[in-house]
């Protein structure tokens, strides 16, 4: 009766493991593509400040590089 015990605490302990390890990968999971999907407040503006120079340069209005524009 002893040995039914602690098969079934093993085979317990086990697939409580493996839920877990599940929920786990599920959770990494999306929280990569959270983030992925959402640039940053910082790339976002300075991608803005880039298209706008590019712009301006398409038209001739301004002759500078991102590097050597001023904020």
């Amino acid at each position: 009766m002893a040995e039914f015990i602690i098969i079934a605490a093993l085979v317990a302990g086990i697939s409580a493991l493996i839920i877990a390890i599940i929920a786990l990968f599920l959770a990494l999971r999306a929280s990569g593509s959270q983030a992925k999907k959402k640039p940053s407040v910082r790339s976002s503006s300075a991608n803005a400040y880039v298209e706008e120079l590019k712009r301006q340069q398409s038209k001739g209005g301004v002759n500078e590089t991102p590097e050597t524009a001023k904020p």
